[in-house]
């Protein structure tokens, strides 16, 4: 889905994107992004 418009918006995507990228470079954690609403992410520790 889309997260919307205006400054808050922006700020959320931004804020999201950064969360994952971080997710996505961790090694001690494993994540999956599950198409559920708008979308649920899952981590646990390795």
């Amino acid at each position: 889905g889309r997260l919307g418009s205006g400054e808050v918006f922006e700020e959320s995507g931004r804020a999201i994107d950064r969360l994952n990228r971080k997710l996505a470079s961790d090694e001690r954690i494993e994540s999956v992004l599950l198409p559920i609403a708008d979308g649920l992410q899952l981590c646990r520790k390795r």
